[in-house]
């Protein structure tokens, strides 16, 4: 280093440079030499450490990341039927995931379709409406599959909160790409044998996540009442400590709504019809989905508003909030809510949101671009 300097100095002086201009540039050369060697040394010590860039962009150690890998754990974690080659001839895959399949009203050429029934001490109501030969939400049904769907043949079909498939199965007879989300340990096989039995796996995408608002790291299902596994709750829970999140298979996974764009990209995929039914927890799958929305166009949402009809009449204040978020979400969006079956010009007020009914449809009425 005192040798290079030297020779710099020498040569300065050689073509006759002031002495100060010389020395604010030595002063300079050591600044900039001292600092350049703090920076190299500060980021072999943080390897591991994420430094944000402005184009929101991100470099873990020396490896650049983009918004793809914001993803990445969805793509590598999913259980997507579509990879499991050969399941609709696996008779032992059906037995363990259907022990009873029933005939159900669908509402393609043929207008029957096999679904995987729990037993109903497990699910009074959804497989009770099967067992009996009647139609789950029949008028809920019609809306979606003989009013709206049809209105959008390219559509992807969004299923979040599949339960046994009953939605799922119908979408994708109809011809629709399926995206179907059911983080129920209990009720996923059942999902995955409605989907085997009826040979549907190349066309559906299944997805044993919660979606939530951000990437919880423990996450828990409740079940309130043992005859109705369909009421079931996502909680999160803060103490991340505790034995039951170190436990797999007591905690459940997370993803983002977000974390869908690149599957419909995939597929070549601009446009989704939206099914929503996730017990109150739709606030936060949609806060999860804010680039979604961005990306992918949305003519129509079909969500259960019950539990958060009641949770806004008598719930808690971050309850409240998270309602409200979802209604300003909705609004800022474009979107308006009318009950099923009824046009546009009868979209819901606000104000009244304790007195919806118990299923709107949300219509966008103003285009996003992709």
């Amino acid at each position: 280093m005192i040798h290079f300097l030297l020779l710099i100095k020498k040569i300065m002086s050689r073509e006759k440079i002031s002495a100060l201009v010389c020395s604010v540039f030595m002063i300079y050369l050591i600044l900039s030499l001292h600092s350049g060697q703090n920076i190299i040394e500060k980021i072999n010590k943080t390897s591991d450490t994420s430094f944000m860039f402005a184009n929101g962009s991100y470099a873990l150690g020396h490896k650049a990341h983009t918004e793809s890998d914001h993803i990445s754990e969805i793509l590598e974690h999913s259980r997507n039927l579509e990879a499991w080659d050969g399941v609709d001839n696996d008779v032992q895959f059906q037995m363990d995931n259907c022990q009873r399949s029933l005939n159900m009203k669908s509402w393609n050429k043929n207008g029957m379709a096999k679904i995987c029934v729990l037993p109903t001490y497990r699910d009074v109501h959804v497989t009770g409406a099967v067992v009996r030969g009647s139609t789950w939400e029949l008028g809920n049904q019609m809306q979606m599959f003989k009013v709206i769907l049809p209105k959008y043949p390219k559509a992807a079909f969004v299923d979040i909160g599949a339960h046994m498939g009953i939605y799922t199965v119908s979408a994708a007879k109809l011809g629709h790409r399926v995206f179907a989300f059911e983080p129920n340990k209990e009720t996923w096989k059942y999902l995955t044998g409605s989907v085997a039995v009826n040979n549907l796996q190349t066309n559906v995408s299944l997805f044993a996540y919660a979606l939530m608002d951000k990437r919880h790291h423990c996450v828990r299902l409740s079940t309130p009442a043992r005859d109705n596994i369909g009421h079931t709750i996502v909680q999160v829970e803060k103490n991340e400590s505790l034995a039951e999140c170190q436990d797999e298979s007591k905690s459940i996974k997370v993803a983002l709504l977000d974390d869908l764009v690149p599957h419909f990209h995939k597929h070549g995929l601009t446009q989704a019809v939206i099914k929503i039914d996730v017990e109150a927890s739709e606030p936060k799958v949609f806060l999860g989905g804010q680039n979604f929305f961005k990306k992918i166009h949305v003519p129509n949402i079909m969500m259960e508003i019950d539990q958060m009809r009641q949770r806004f009449i008598s719930g808690t204040h971050d309850e409240k909030l998270l309602i409200n978020g979802l209604l300003d979400q909705m609004t800022s969006l474009g979107y308006v809510a009318v009950p099923i079956g009824m046009p546009v010009s009868k979209s819901l007020s606000r104000t009244n949101f304790r007195y919806w009914p118990v299923d709107v449809v949300w219509h966008l009425n103003r285009t996003i671009s992709n």
